[in-house]
């Protein structure tokens, strides 16, 4: 039969469910971001994208040896044209998001995540290719964690290990 649960705001509701078995579900958040942040230098330090904010990558952007870049559950990180995030050497990356805030890599142009960015409604669309890569020379760790509209160019991958150490996990790169 039909059951609902509600905790937090968040409504669960399903038609199947095995009697006295134990049942776990799973709710994505789907919000209005609490902030909007232009990157558009590499960092200089430890730097930490926080859970809920939108990241407009405006220019290729490389994390330096020494410096960790830390994404948040339920971050998302659009990136302009022909735009890349490289892990230098000796540089780390971790992008661990939960099933129900993910993180999400996309396209400037991908009004599903995140919104209307670029503001042009619905006179764009995302595509593959509409972004570079990730390329890994570090260290890099993805844990639910969803990569959209990248390319493969030059028989590169959209996520591109270089020498260095990738954990991809729970995740997916699609377009």
């Amino acid at each position: 039969g039909w059951f609902t649960a509600e905790e937090d705001g968040v409504e669960v509701t399903s038609s199947s469910r095995v009697p006295d078995e134990p049942a776990t579900y799973y709710a994505q958040w789907i919000a209005a971001p609490n902030e909007t942040i232009t990157v558009s230098e590499n960092p200089t330090h430890d730097t930490t994208w926080q859970s809920g904010n939108l990241y407009l990558v405006s220019q290729s952007v490389m994390i330096p040896s020494g410096v960790t870049l830390t994404v948040m559950p339920g971050a998302t990180v659009k990136f302009a044209k022909g735009v890349s995030l490289t892990v230098a050497s000796g540089a780390t990356l971790q992008a661990v998001g939960s099933r129900a805030m993910p993180i999400v890599f996309t396209s400037m142009k991908d009004d599903a995540h995140g919104g209307d960015s670029n503001e042009d409604g619905k006179t764009t669309a995302p595509a593959p290719g509409d972004w570079y890569q990730i390329g890994v020379s570090g260290t890099a760790t993805f844990r639910n964690v969803h990569v959209f509209y990248n390319s493969s160019v030059e028989n590169h991958g959209g996520l591109e290990c270089l020498g260095g150490a990738i954990v991809f996990d729970n995740s997916e790169i699609a377009e």
